[in-house]
C-alpha cells in the first residue's frame, strides 16, 4: 500500500428510492378488507367455486401489491406482467359469473351490477396499477438485480 496514493471513493449520489406512504396505507386497508370479507364468507359457508378462485387470485395480487409498496422482490417481473393480465381477466369473468349466478328477481340486476362493478373498480384500480408497474416499468426493487431476473 502506497501511503501517498489518494483513496478511491464512489462519489456519485445513490438515492434509495421508496414508495410513498400512500401505497403502504392502501396495502394495509385492502389487506384488512380482504381479510374481513374472506372471514365473513367462511362464517357464512355460502361459498361457490368462483369465491374460492377470487380469494386465491386476490391473495396473490396482495403479494404483488406488498412487493410494490414496500419495494421487496417477490417472484420476478415476468411473473407479475403475466399475473396482471390473469388478474384482470379473472376479475372480469368472476364478476359476471358471480352476478349471473347470484341474481335475484327482486333486485334489478343492471343497477346492482353497475354499482358493484363501479365500487370494485375504484378499489381495485390501484391494485391493477401496482401490479402493472411492478411487472414492467417499476425498477425500484429490480434495479440492482442480476442478469438472471427478467427486467
Amino acid at each position: 500500500m502506497d501511503p501517498y496514493r489518494p483513496p478511491k471513493a464512489d462519489l456519485e449520489y445513490h438515492a434509495v428510492e421508496t414508495r410513498s406512504v400512500w401505497w403502504k396505507v392502501y396495502f394495509l386497508v385492502i389487506l384488512v378488507l380482504t381479510a374481513v370479507t374472506s372471514f365473513w364468507d367462511l362464517v357464512e359457508w355460502n361459498l361457490a367455486w368462483y369465491d374460492y378462485v377470487g380469494t386465491a387470485t386476490m391473495l396473490i395480487a396482495l403479494l404483488g401489491v406488498f412487493g410494490f409498496a414496500f419495494c421487496k422482490r417477490i417472484a420476478s417481473p415476468r411473473f407479475w406482467r403475466a399475473y396482471f393480465y390473469v388478474l384482470l381477466l379473472t376479475d372480469i369473468v368472476l364478476t359476471y359469473v358471480g352476478f349471473v349466478d347470484g341474481s335475484s328477481e327482486s333486485i334489478p340486476l343492471d343497477a346492482v351490477f353497475f354499482v358493484a362493478v363501479s365500487v370494485a373498480l375504484l378499489l381495485y384500480l390501484p391494485i391493477y396499477f401496482a401490479l402493472y408497474m411492478y411487472g414492467s416499468q417499476s425498477r425500484i426493487p429490480w434495479a440492482e438485480s442480476d442478469a438472471t431476473l427478467d427486467q
